[in-house]
């Protein structure tokens, strides 16, 4: 039997700047996997953003939190 191999990708958030890893090749693994984020928030990160936030960002605009992290 064949062993499936996933797709894995080393990203950073281009919100708060943390390395992740991206399991696009198996979404039940992933970091963002079970985080539900209303239609509008959805759509205001698209047009900001190009690619993936770490789980972190992800729960806390879950929260409606600002797009935009303030720096530290």
């Amino acid at each position: 039997m064949e062993k499936i191999q996933y797709k894995h990708e080393l990203k950073t958030c281009p919100r708060c700047g943390t390395g992740f890893e991206c399991k696009t090749g198996n979404i039940l693994q992933c970091q963002c996997y079970g985080i539900d984020l209303p239609e509008d928030i959805q759509q205001k990160m698209e047009s900001r953003y190009r690619d993936c936030l770490c789980r972190c960002c992800l729960e806390e605009l879950s929260c409606n939190a600002p797009l935009n992290k303030p720096a530290e």
